[in-house]
């Protein structure tokens, strides 16, 4: 997908700051784990034994596994390596239960130190503790081989069910985990940081690439269904220079198609943005502004023109965010050129024949 180039990892200090008016939900230092679990079922083929940290405990009772929490000092550094020796069925996963109830409109920050060697799945997430499972969020991954830190952040909602925090280890692995905070904040608080952090950079150009003297630059793509068609021609002509002072990137599509640009950050998040396109000729299309999995807002375009004409949309940034990304869909005879991409509040501008520039 078109995101996954831009999820990133915000890296965080530990065990973790605090947050004033934060409420802290959990706060582990895994390397003081001394609370003792051993449960041994020979007919299941289960055997959990080891230290947890206060508060944790083993969830894996139901599944078929051997498993080890082992207490571990490595170079100064304490903490809790999650061995899991044998899987037959199911998985290992320990549980922080139960969790208060969540207030709907808030936000989870969920900070994490924690090395994985083997790459093995593993995952973290709050979700309800009754047998249908409804989850608040979950984070999959493989994580880093070396220690990392990690920070995400999650929309709540209000939950019906008693809930609690999990960890979860898929197969067979030495899994380290250090630390673990789990605060719930409110949008106020999340906004007042984002302005309190956010640092004005030299370029108000969020889009890497800008100009097309040679076609569809590094990043950005034609969705697959045109790809292997002769029904869409896209190349840069030189005798067509849009508002950018750069060749127009000529579009000609007797069908529908899409392109898709590289993926993009917006870190001034407290503010509207706007995305905006140049376009002349004749075309019958779309300008999406694309978030994370979904689309954050569209218009409707249907330039019938041999001038320059400017197509704007404006849209909000969401506090959760990891990428976003602008698609161009449609179909024309003349096509579209795209110049810059620039933070005013952002301008994006592109042209039919299209040049693009955000700003």
């Amino acid at each position: 997908m078109w995101y996954l180039g831009v999820l990133g990892i915000l890296t965080v200090m530990m065990m973790f700051p605090a947050n004033i008016n934060a409420k802290t939900l959990i706060d582990t230092d895994f390397g003081n784990a001394a609370h003792e679990v051993n449960i041994i079922n020979e007919q299941k083929n289960l055997q959990i034994t080891g230290k947890l940290p206060d508060g944790w405990s083993d969830n894996s009772e139901w599944a078929k596994v051997q498993v080890d929490y082992q207490p571990v000092e490595e170079d100064g550094l304490k903490f809790l390596r999650i061995n899991v020796k044998k899987r037959t069925e199911g998985w290992c996963q320990i549980a922080f239960q139960p969790l208060p109830d969540t207030v709907d409109g808030n936000y989870y920050k969920l900070s994490l130190k924690i090395r994985n060697p083997s790459r093995v799945s593993a995952a973290f997430c709050v979700r309800s503790l009754n047998a249908i499972q409804e989850f608040m969020f979950i984070e999959h991954g493989n994580f880093s081989g070396s220690w990392q830190k990690y920070s995400f952040t999650y929309p709540t909602k209000a939950n019906k069910q008693p809930i609690g925090f999990f960890i979860i280890v898929y197969g067979e692995c030495a899994f380290d985990v250090a630390g673990i905070q789990l605060i719930e904040r409110s949008e106020s608080e999340l906004l007042a940081d984002a302005k309190a952090n956010y640092k004005e950079s030299g370029s108000k150009n969020l889009l890497r690439i800008s100009r097309f003297p040679l076609g569809l630059q590094s990043g950005w793509s034609l969705d697959r269904d045109s790809s292997d068609t002769d029904d869409v021609v896209i190349n840069s002509d030189t005798n067509m220079i849009g508002p950018s002072g750069a060749p127009a990137l000529k579009i000609k599509a007797s069908e529908d198609m899409k392109i898709y640009t590289a993926p993009f950050a917006v870190n001034k998040v407290f503010e509207p943005h706007t995305a905006s396109i140049y376009v002349k000729g004749d075309w019958n299309g779309k300008l999406i502004v694309l978030c994370d999995r979904g689309q954050l807002a569209s218009k409707d375009f249907l330039p019938k023109t041999n001038e320059w004409q400017r197509i704007n949309i404006t849209f909000s940034p969401r506090l959760t965010a990891r990428a976003y990304g602008l698609r161009i869909e449609g179909k024309g005879n003349s096509g579209l050129t795209l110049c810059r991409l620039r933070q005013e509040v952002m301008r994006l501008h592109t042209v039919a024949s299209l040049p693009v520039r955000l700003r």
